[in-house]
């Protein structure tokens, strides 16, 4: 069995593969879209956050140049940084999916600030819990946050990565808007549709397993690192569970504030 193989095997079958019923079933409207992106933003800038911070500790940039000895790592996480970070947008222009992501909630009509705001507070990885705490995103989105820097912290490649490949499965959940977007005809869904679009061209050549070797390389035979490992993902899965527990609470909260404001 391989060491991805049997940590796979350790996680819950249900929670692993996230069910996904209660958070379709509260996207009705536009509206219901906009407060699901709204705190989903947060997910796509940890996912680029882990990305860079394990090229940053694979790569040596220090100069005069000299062979590394993560060669074969490196060469698996360029890959997929070169699919995963630029991409050309609807306009033909290069953005990072972070940047084309905020231009379709933008168009769509829902609140950037938040996340803005935490960027602008975020400078240095120490000031982002407190970013997060001034910022009105939700309990659940912050603590997942907060892991993925807790993680990001630790400056443990092999924990990075393993958290790295299950963090796909949230960015993927933009996905799901998919069937709304194609019934508006107010053009509210075009940027929208051309992301979910790009997201699953690289999900239908299967990205994720470029992941998933990365961390099998980065844990090795090495027991401990595969046991802490072990204990990261299932931290992870706990916390995307309730992440996205949380988006749909949210979600079903804007919907109370909308109803109240249209009876007033």
């Amino acid at each position: 069995m391989s060491n991805i193989d049997f940590i796979i095997k350790g996680l819950d079958s249900v929670n692993y593969h996230t069910n996904n019923n209660d958070l379709v079933d509260s996207i009705e409207n536009v509206e219901d879209a906009r407060a699901f992106m709204e705190n989903h933003i947060f997910a796509i800038w940890d996912y680029m956050s882990l990305m860079r911070a394990l090229e940053n500790k694979l790569r040596d940039d220090s100069l005069p140049w000299f062979p590394s000895n993560n060669g074969k790592s490196l060469k698996t996480l360029s890959k997929i940084v070169n699919e995963e970070e630029y991409a050309v947008d609807s306009d033909g222009s290069i953005k990072s999916y972070f940047e084309m992501y905020l231009e379709a909630m933008e168009e769509l009509g829902a609140n950037t600030s938040d996340i803005l705001n935490v960027l602008s507070h975020s400078r240095t990885i120490n000031l982002i819990d407190e970013a997060l705490t001034l910022s009105g995103t939700s309990i659940e989105s912050s603590h997942y946050t907060r892991f993925i820097y807790t993680i990001i912290k630790s400056q443990k490649t092999h924990l990075m990565a393993i958290v790295f490949a299950l963090s796909k499965e949230v960015i993927s959940k933009v996905l799901i808007l998919e069937s709304l977007c194609k019934k508006d005809i107010s053009n509210k869904c075009d940027k929208t549709l051309f992301l979910i679009n790009k997201i699953k061209a690289k999900n239908l050549k299967d990205f994720n397993t470029n992941a998933f070797k990365l961390a099998s390389d980065l844990i090795g035979d090495d027991p401990q690192k595969l046991m802490e490992a072990k204990r990261a993902a299932i931290t992870c899965i706990r916390y995307r569970t309730l992440y996205l527990e949380g988006v749909t609470r949210f979600i079903q909260k804007q919907k109370a504030i909308y109803f109240h404001q249209a009876k007033c």
